[in-house]
């Protein structure tokens, strides 16, 4: 997705036009304002307008003289994250603290694109119940974090945010696909895919699980970081390295072109933003939502009937 992704948004398909308009919020700041279903969402444009990756990496000289240093210094940690219990410890431990990091620098967006949460909300790739803060409004929720060293950290985010973990808080130790074989005929009001696609063996196959279990009318929440164009260094630099950072992160891939696949969903409508403000191995992160077009939900409701 380029810059101008940022300002512009293409319409997909033949559904209800999906607008996109910069609406001046501050003298030094416009907020961009795009429209799906009907509902108009705002948020704040990048801070980092642009991305040049030899003014990013190897134009900084300190990178390149470390480099001797830090690139062995990778091989042998993706070593020893080979092994299981120090893998569980590095990841239980500084997972969340990264999670919590981009979750404080998109704070303001999570809040805007979250703001309708309501009734069943399906959490996948709980992490660390970052996301809980936004479900005041849910009548459950079903968190799913196959990682059980989180889930001390899961519940502890659920208590803060007044979910009652009886009642209101289902934490499953299952990925999607594992759930979806379980309980392929529940569905929900809304689905949270934060930093999940990274990782899934098979996006395509994960999406149309996504799409089994959300309700016609539903909503589809995702935040993630994705690769950069094809044929780019930058590009050539993350397919790279990412045998390397699959292990280091556990299971995370930094080339993925993920918005394409979400393009590709059939019958859905997609709106992005894209953020340089945070970079995985010089990936942006790409917020946004979906929902079904309308003739898809009227095709819906003639099957059901």
């Amino acid at each position: 997705m380029s810059e101008e992704d940022n300002t512009n948004h293409v319409k997909d398909g033949d559904g209800p036009d999906e607008q996109t308009s910069l609406v001046p919020k501050k003298e030094e700041e416009q907020m961009i304002v795009k429209t799906i279903d009907g509902s108009s969402f705002s948020l704040p444009p990048s801070k980092r307008r642009s991305f040049d990756f030899f003014k990013n990496f190897f134009v900084r000289p300190l990178t390149i003289v470390a480099a001797p240093l830090w690139i062995p210094a990778l091989g042998c940690f993706s070593l020893l994250m080979h092994f299981q219990p120090i893998r569980d410890f590095f990841l239980s431990n500084f997972l969340p603290r990264g999670m919590q990091y981009v979750a404080r620098t998109f704070h303001r967006q999570r809040r805007e694109l979250l703001r309708g949460v309501s009734g069943k909300v399906l959490d996948v790739g709980s992490g660390g119940g970052a996301y809980f803060q936004y479900f005041s409004n849910a009548s459950h929720v079903v968190a799913l974090e196959p990682m059980t060293a989180l889930h001390h950290t899961i519940r502890k985010a659920a208590q803060e945010a007044n979910l009652d973990l009886d009642s209101q808080l289902t934490l499953l130790p299952l990925c999607l696909e594992e759930y979806y074989e379980e309980h392929p005929k529940e569905k929900f009001d809304w689905i949270i895919l934060g930093n999940v696609l990274c990782e899934v063996y098979d996006q395509e196959e994960a999406l149309e699980i996504v799409d089994e279990l959300l309700h016609p009318e539903g909503w589809l929440y995702f935040s993630e970081h994705v690769g950069r164009p094809k044929d780019t260094l930058a590009r050539r630099f993350q397919d790279m390295v990412n045998p390397w950072y699959r292990i280091i992160g556990g299971g995370c891939n930094c080339n993925r072109d993920t918005m394409e696949q979400f393009h590709a969903m059939k019958g859905w409508d997609v709106v992005e933003w894209q953020y340089d403000d945070i970079q995985v191995v010089f990936g942006p992160f790409v917020l946004g939502l979906a929902k079904r077009k309308q003739y898809r939900l009227f095709e819906m409701d003639i099957a059901y009937r």
